[in-house]
């Protein structure tokens, strides 16, 4: 039986970019294992964090060197109906393209300032600063959740992403992949100093599948997203495909 003043035993599933984040936050207060069949520093198929892009919308300082010029573009006008995203107040710069700077074929497009992130290096900075506050790691390749519960376990949370369909246990049908494929190349650092997706899926097409029935093909289906995001060491991913977003679109 554990005292009063003992601290909950949490067993974290999964050692991606959400599974060592939550376990690096929750370790300042209790003890937590991390249970992952892949950890930081490995490329492995069904490992995706190291693979991300990862670019984010946001609103960071002036004088902050992580910051890189960041352009949407749409091959089709958008419709009254949209608005401008949330964070057009929050990032710096944000305005819409003038025709004269966009791309051929592309018919609109917004600039704002925002910051890259460099996900493997963001797993092992999140790694060494887990085990710097005394968490722990197990690896295991997991085929029930309850082999994740240990005989002192209180809590546990799971962070597994695509691995919750498979998981004995959970087998969370609603998760499902979106097919994709990018390309990561090495380029002299800072030789790519901006990020830009452009979507060339229908605007119109999105705003109309809203209206269908769950029973109805969406409409869109297999059209394409394009997007370029460069990391601090020179790397540059490309990308990609997206098939599937439209067949599960939440109506």
């Amino acid at each position: 039986m554990q005292s009063l003043n003992s601290k909950k035993q949490v067993t974290v599933i999964g050692a991606g970019i959400s599974g060592l984040t939550t376990a690096v936050l929750l370790q300042e207060q209790y003890n937590v294992t991390i249970v992952s069949r892949e950890l930081p520093g490995e490329l492995k198929d069904g490992y995706t964090s190291p693979w991300a892009g990862a670019n984010w919308r946001s609103h960071a300082k002036l004088d902050d060197i992580r910051q890189q010029d960041g352009f949407e573009y749409w091959d089709e006008y958008l419709p009254l109906e949209w608005n401008d995203p949330w964070f057009k107040d929050l990032c710096p710069e944000y305005r819409h393209l003038t025709k004269d700077e966009l791309p051929t074929d592309v018919e609109f497009g917004i600039k704002y300032k925002t910051v890259t992130i460099n996900p493997p290096k963001h797993l092992s900075y999140l790694l060494d600063r887990f085990y710097a506050l005394g968490g722990t790691i197990k690896r295991i390749t997991l085929s029930h959740i309850q082999e994740a519960i240990f005989d002192n376990t209180d809590i546990v949370i799971n962070c597994s992403g695509l691995g919750s369909k498979t998981l004995g246990g959970v087998q969370d049908q609603d998760v499902y992949p979106a097919s994709g494929q990018t390309v990561l190349v090495q380029l002299p650092i800072g030789h790519v100093n901006w990020t830009c997706t452009r979507s060339a899926v229908s605007i119109t097409k999105i705003f109309n599948s809203v209206k269908q029935q769950d029973n109805e093909e969406l409409p869109g289906k297999g059209e394409r997203i394009n997007y370029v995001i460069p990391r601090d060491n020179g790397e540059v991913v490309l990308g990609g495909t997206y098939v599937g977003i439209f067949d599960r679109l939440i109506i």
